[in-house]
């Protein structure tokens, strides 16, 4: 029998206003929030964050949110963390700490059974400038032969 394990695409940019997610600088309490995301007909996708900080400033005070916000009708998203809007949910979301100097990378996955069209949002409390980075990658599951 085929092997019928996920079946992974390559990585590309998340996109910000219709723009690469490059390097895309972020200010100390500024927030950049990503195009929708599908993952309808795919089987899995994987989320790759790079967060640099350049060194310019003092050492980062604090850290980053990443939030992923959901939507119930297709159009109207849960609101970012730390900000008041009517549609505020409750996003799944988790904390980088930047490092002085460095780049941190992470990596996660959305469950297509939970999202199927999501934003990525990110809150950057640290105190310091940064440069951030976002890339996605889906699989399919091939049909059996």
């Amino acid at each position: 029998m085929a092997n019928t394990g996920h079946d992974w695409g390559t990585w590309a940019f998340v996109q910000v206003s219709s723009a690469d997610w490059n390097g895309v600088t972020l200010a100390d309490d500024g927030t950049a929030t990503s195009d929708p995301i599908t993952v309808d007909i795919k089987s899995a996708i994987l989320i790759g964050m790079a967060i640099y900080e350049d060194n310019t400033g003092a050492v980062a005070s604090n850290s980053v949110t990443v939030a992923i916000l959901g939507t119930f009708d297709d159009t109207s998203y849960e609101t970012p963390p730390g900000l008041a809007d009517a549609q505020v949910g409750n996003p799944m979301k988790f904390k980088i700490t930047p490092v002085q100097n460095s780049t941190v990378i992470i990596q996660f996955s959305i469950d297509p059974r939970d999202y199927h069209l999501f934003k990525i949002c990110v809150v950057n409390e640290s105190g310091q400038e940064l440069a951030v980075s976002c890339k996605y990658k889906q699989a399919d599951v091939p049909v059996a032969s």
